[in-house]
């Protein structure tokens, strides 16, 4: 088993793989025979199926039976209350209907939505987080190359500012002040040559 469990939404039991071990597998499967192997292959912490009517049998939940013996948890929702063949129907929708041993170690109970069930609430909100811890850690990294980028740009702004005034106080003020400007080809208070322009021409 993996050593965090995620919720896995699979409209086919059939799309899970070695990776999706110690998972919680939601799948909108049946629950019968057939779909048991790629439960047992995959071994998740928990596997949902859609009990299918139960059937002659109890066919549509023999797979509760077989990943017990594997010593996998199992359990069903009603095929009155989930859309078989849909994963998102079975959480939102799925009402537990039968649960393995197993299962109901984990605090599964049969009668109470899937969706409210202590183990798929926690996981869900655990996965959620993780997440949340992700894009924060990301962000992080960000925020400290910006940080650092500021740090650096900034001093060299400072000081380009500095000079430009300190540039402009030595560029005849009074004559700035009284509206008098340069001659034509010097530099005036922009800090450029304007040639025959004036900086009065600006405004």
């Amino acid at each position: 088993m993996s050593g965090t469990s995620v919720v896995r939404l699979v409209d086919s039991i059939t799309e899970l793989g070695a990776q999706d071990a110690g998972c919680i597998a939601i799948s909108g499967s049946h629950g019968g025979a057939s779909s048991a192997r790629y439960a047992i292959a995959a071994r998740p912490l928990l596997s949902v199926f859609n009990d299918a009517g139960v059937g002659k049998d109890a066919a549509g939940i023999e797979a509760l039976k077989l990943l017990q013996a594997e010593g996998l948890a199992a359990c069903t929702v009603a095929h009155d209350a989930a859309r078989i063949g849909y994963a998102e129907s079975s959480l939102r929708e799925g009402i537990v209907s039968h649960a393995n041993a197993l299962a109901l170690a984990l605090g599964i109970q049969p009668g109470v939505p899937l969706r409210e069930q202590p183990v798929v609430r926690q996981t869900r909100a655990a996965s959620a987080s993780r997440q949340v811890a992700v894009v924060v850690g990301a962000l992080g990294v960000i925020g400290r190359y910006i940080v650092d980028h500021l740090q650096q740009v900034g001093p060299r702004r400072r000081r380009r500012d500095r000079s430009a005034r300190t540039g402009a106080r030595h560029q005849a003020p009074d004559r700035v002040q009284h509206g008098r400007h340069p001659p034509s080809g010097e530099v005036g208070f922009f800090g450029s040559s304007f040639g025959s322009r004036r900086v009065a021409d600006l405004d």
